[in-house]
């Protein structure tokens, strides 16, 4: 596991992956808000990528809980995530590396890249990552995120087996307000 620090996106994400970046771009910001506001993913229409991309919420440093992901991703984990703690899913060590770092992306405003491993039922290792892009509430304090996943090719709607899960790595993402200094 390492920990890395990024001035932009790296090159080498899908496609559908830039699709969002640049829709969270061109989201409004209100009363001065560095950050957009839920309300614009709302009522936006994310139908390019929309079966890789999931809305989670923050309501504390234990819960991230899921509120829509698309169909692609419940198939590659195996079950209807809507509804469920993240952090629950996955093994107790890996969910505490992962507060910490859900609990920077909120601190310091800026996007998320995380590189996971796990097994699929078969036993064969996948790789594969994700982004996360932060939303503010109405009171402007960062507690959704908007994101995407790379779903490893050879998954054939075989779930993936998230007792084994593991983080590889924890990226930081300047999206002009700076990244996470004390880390």
């Amino acid at each position: 596991m390492y920990i890395k620090f990024y001035d932009s996106w790296p090159e080498n994400l899908p496609e559908h992956s830039f699709r969002l970046i640049n829709f969270w771009k061109n989201l409004t910001k209100h009363n001065n808000q560095t950050i957009p506001p839920i309300e614009q993913v709302l009522t936006a229409t994310l139908q390019d990528g929309f079966e890789k991309n999931y809305l989670s919420e923050s309501s504390g440093d234990d819960n991230l809980v899921i509120l829509w992901s698309g169909l692609i991703l419940d198939e590659f984990v195996g079950k209807d995530i809507a509804g469920k703690n993240i952090f629950d899913l996955m093994p107790p060590d890996v969910a505490e590396l992962e507060k910490n770092f859900y609990s920077n992306l909120k601190n310091t405003p800026c996007g998320g890249l995380l590189v996971r491993s796990t097994l699929k039922q078969s036993g064969e290792r996948l790789t594969y990552r994700t982004i996360q892009l932060p939303l503010a509430d109405g009171a402007g304090n960062i507690r959704y995120f908007v994101g995407t996943g790379e779903v490893p090719k050879g998954i054939n709607g075989e779930p993936v087996n998230f007792d084994l899960l593991s983080t590889e790595e924890f990226g930081y993402i300047d999206l002009g307000y700076g990244i996470p200094t004390d880390i």
